[in-house]
């Protein structure tokens, strides 16, 4: 059996210099999913995003498709006013 990962990272779309978005739902409760945090701060009681990508959530299966579609899921469930992600990472690989 093999571990297969898969990385997506979300991106906040266009930020003002000095805008902070607030990150919610970003507690991982699924075994084999992570998520690296790149562009977020926390201030004391809120996580937020500070620019840049902002995380990615990485995942691993017996299969791409699996742990594709797990990423996908951990990720679909993060709440991020305005942020935006691509869509087709992995998807020639499950077709």
């Amino acid at each position: 059996m093999y571990s297969i990962d898969t990385r997506i990272e979300a991106t906040p779309g266009i930020l003002p210099a000095a805008t902070s978005r607030f990150v919610s739902n970003c507690h991982i409760t699924k075994p084999h999913v992570s998520i690296a945090h790149a562009a977020t701060a926390w201030d004391g009681s809120d996580l937020l995003a500070t620019g840049g990508r902002v995380m990615s959530v990485i995942a691993t299966g017996p299969t791409f498709a699996a742990a594709r579609e797990s990423a996908y899921a951990t990720l679909e469930s993060i709440t991020l006013e305005g942020s935006h992600y691509r869509r087709d990472i992995a998807l020639r690989v499950t077709s």
